[in-house]
């Protein structure tokens, strides 16, 4: 290997294939601290008419960027 293992843990298994060159793939066992939350939490409703409304009143526009893209299908 020509650099040095970028995590410090526990190797599990390692896979070795060449693909246009040599390739190996390492698994490696890590400790997990969940990230600390400092805000309130809000509450999020996704819907058709509208993409999202928080619960703080926010809401974000259904730009229908499928139905735009399926028009330029159908006209192709």
């Amino acid at each position: 290997m020509t650099e040095p293992l970028r995590f410090v843990g526990k190797i599990l298994s390692a896979t070795i294939r060449y693909q246009a060159g040599w390739w190996i793939s390492i698994q490696v066992e890590l400790d997990h601290t969940p990230p600390a939350n400092p805000g309130p939490a809000i509450g999020v409703d996704l819907g058709i008419k509208s993409l999202a409304v928080t619960s703080e009143g926010e809401v974000f526009e259904n730009q229908k960027h499928l139905k735009r893209a399926l028009r330029t299908v159908k006209r192709l």
